[in-house]
């Protein structure tokens, strides 16, 4: 979609190709909203901008994960999700120049959920709760079992 490379930093810098976010200033719901802090490593940008939000058209996001995810599979592989990153990285960087690999990513804002590296996850429809409860339980107990077989 056009949508797709809206970019927000810090200290009230917007870069906009779509004119409804020039408007609200805020992303509709179709929006996938990947939120990136300068890593400290980078002393000459962090002293310019603290962070960078970058707004995908979320139709735009599931087209591409359709592209790498094998269809009717319940479970992505790692494989999958490093395609999937890289192929969202390489599309970032062709739109903006930006090589967001090089930042720290601090949160994922989807249509139905929020991730924060922090740890906090916020549910945004009441219908999609046990459906990303259960994701999350699974990846939890995936991950409990294959780094500590004997819990």
């Amino acid at each position: 979609g056009n949508n797709s490379n809206i970019i927000n930093a810090s200290n009230a810098t917007n870069i906009s190709r779509a004119p409804e976010m020039i408007k609200n200033k805020e992303p509709v719901e179709r929006d996938v909203v990947l939120s990136f802090i300068i890593p400290a490593e980078m002393e000459e940008a962090r002293k310019k901008l603290n962070h960078i939000n970058i707004t995908l058209d979320a139709r735009d996001v599931r087209e591409l994960w359709k592209h790498v995810h094998r269809e009717g599979e319940s479970e992505l592989t790692e494989a999958e999700t490093n395609t999937f990153h890289a192929s969202l990285n390489l599309h970032i960087k062709k739109c903006t120049g930006l090589k967001v690999d090089r930042l720290q990513l601090d949160s994922v804002k989807l249509p139905c959920v929020n991730f924060s590296s922090k740890g906090r996850v916020r549910i945004q429809q009441e219908d999609h709760v046990k459906n990303i409860l259960r994701h999350l339980t699974v990846m939890a107990q995936g991950d409990m079992v294959s780094c500590a077989p004997s819990l």
